[in-house]
């Protein structure tokens, strides 16, 4: 399939899908936010034209076994590429995901009072990190309908007493996200919850998403692994088993939610284009 080809056929999808929504006038619905040019700068350019997704995050929460932490302020992106497994369905390759480090409440000792005593040592942050190739479904994302975005992820917990490995999931093990902007269906105990395609707008050629929420709660989370006593690699078993029964992991599905509220833009990113 040619590059011009797969083009069309994700433009396809996504103006199908939008038929029956109403599209918002630029002014309105990201004024407050970045062009497209600037959201889509963040994106990996080679030059030949390919769209790329990217989403920044704008609140949210995490919550996995026994840690529940607000969502920083994320940027996602990946190369639009059709899966040759799926007609629905496109890879994100050359994928990325950044944001802030967070505190995870209680640090350490799961003591709040105490955890920022000793920054690095009482305290503990997670990093969100790729663990896999995303998957993304233009049509779920417009009308809510389906898994809008796959995510495999790994938290790194950041400690000097823990290492520099020590990981809940990892490349192997990944926590899958199965991000969508309707209704979920989570075994018990979860509920479902509900998210929100958001608003819909143009940018030039690009397509805006303003506003919306992304949901998950049927999820499982691994144990966390690679947790060491200062580096000791003898001692990797026990450290990480104690990391486990202090955040309640593994945690099975049913038991853990993500709700990420995001911006996206879908286009060209602007050296591409111009190379084009």
């Amino acid at each position: 399939m040619s590059l011009i080809t797969k083009r069309l056929a994700v433009v396809a999808a996504t103006a199908a899908a939008a038929t029956s929504l109403t599209f918002a006038s630029s002014s309105a619905s990201y004024a407050d936010g970045p062009t497209a040019a600037e959201a889509l700068s963040a994106c990996p350019t080679d030059g030949n034209g390919a769209l790329c997704l990217a989403t920044q995050t704008t609140g949210g929460q995490f919550s996995i076994g026994k840690m529940t932490m607000p969502l920083g302020a994320m940027v996602f992106t990946g190369t639009v590429s059709p899966d040759p497994n799926s007609s629905a369905d496109n890879i994100l390759t050359n994928a990325s995901l950044n944001g802030p480090a967070l505190q995870v409440p209680g640090g350490l000792l799961g003591v709040p009072a105490v955890q920022s005593l000793i920054p690095g040592i009482t305290s503990v942050t997670a990093s969100t990190e790729l663990a896999g190739v995303p998957h993304f479904n233009a049509g779920a994302s417009l009308t809510g309908v389906g898994t809008a975005l796959t995510l495999p992820i790994k938290i790194k917990l950041g400690n000097a007493l823990l290492g520099n490995n020590c990981t809940i999931g990892t490349d192997a093990d990944p926590i899958v996200l199965s991000l969508t902007a309707g209704t979920t269906a989570p075994p018990a105990p979860n509920q479902p919850i509900k998210g929100s395609t958001g608003t819909l707008g143009v940018d030039g050629g690009t397509i805006v998403i303003t506003g919306s929420s992304f949901v998950d709660n049927s999820f499982s989370v691994p144990k966390a692994s690679g947790c060491t006593a200062l580096g000791l690699q003898l001692l990797e078993s026990t450290v990480s088993g104690i990391v486990n029964s202090k955040q309640g992991l593994p945690s099975p599905a049913g038991n853990n939610t993500i709700v990420m509220n995001a911006n996206a833009w879908l286009g060209v990113p602007p050296a591409a284009a111009t190379a084009g």
